[in-house]
């Protein structure tokens, strides 16, 4: 079993002023008031938050999984402003990766973790994935359609099912022979993840450690599913209709 690369770590669970804070970033118009309560946004926030992956990177690392949050990870509660017309400048949660090596986005499995006034959620899958690696666990569902219908099955049955923010109003080129209309519809998925839902009182009682935990052994033959297609597929097949991917 792979022992932890962070020092020992405990979590008593968010400040109650966590999601006072978030609910007040998300109502601002400026940026003056970040000016203003920088310190109360890490006391109350962010340096609980830190803690919180120290703690739950900790347990994986004792679970046999290799995967990190840390300060990497996290991503930033600035919102990017160029591609919406929302300007309001801060988002009204914060969230971070459990990666292996840090990477936050990519054709990595990993664990999706986000802190927001409701509760937030619980994502394992690949986030942002490039198109040829969509297509490569694409290729992976189908090749291994039985195996991966397990593994959806298994994990519904669970509360964490597959879920996409976008699906295909047809199937994906490549995949329109497919006949399983399960297997169809999870093709249909753009960045497919199993999620979770989170509340107030895991955050608030500490619970949120045990939660992810336990959430990453029931999805852990998922993310063994992921990194398989992304490491098994041929270069040359990464390649093979780029742009369709999507």
């Amino acid at each position: 079993m792979k022992e932890p690369n962070t020092a020992n770590s405990t979590f008593a669970g968010m400040p109650k002023d966590a999601m006072v804070v978030l609910e007040e970033l998300a109502r601002q118009k400026s940026f003056e008031w970040m000016r203003a309560e920088r310190s109360r946004v890490h006391r109350s926030l962010r340096d609980p938050f830190l803690e919180f992956l120290r703690a739950v990177t900790q347990r994986l690392g004792y679970a046999g999984f290799d995967l990190e949050g840390n300060e990497r990870t996290v991503f930033r509660l600035h919102r990017d402003q160029r591609f919406h017309r929302d300007a309001r400048p801060f988002h009204g949660h914060i969230e971070a990766v459990f990666a292996k090596d840090s990477q936050r986005i990519g054709a990595r499995a990993s664990i999706h973790v986000r802190l927001d006034p409701s509760g937030g959620f619980l994502r394992a899958g690949s986030f942002l994935q490039p198109p040829e690696a969509l297509r490569a666990l694409r290729d992976a569902m189908v090749a291994r359609e039985e195996r991966f219908l397990d593994i959806a099955g298994a994990m519904e049955q669970r509360g964490c099912g597959l879920v996409a923010k976008r699906l295909l109003k047809r199937a994906p080129r490549g995949f329109g022979d497919v006949t399983n209309s399960t297997l169809a519809e999870y093709l249909r998925m753009v960045d497919p993840t199993a999620e979770q839902r989170m509340s107030r009182d895991d955050w608030a009682t500490g619970q949120a450690v045990d939660k992810v935990v336990q959430f990453a052994t029931v999805c852990r033959p998922w993310l063994l599913f992921v990194q398989e297609a992304f490491i098994r597929t041929e270069p040359s097949r990464l390649e093979h209709e780029r742009s369709d991917a999507g």
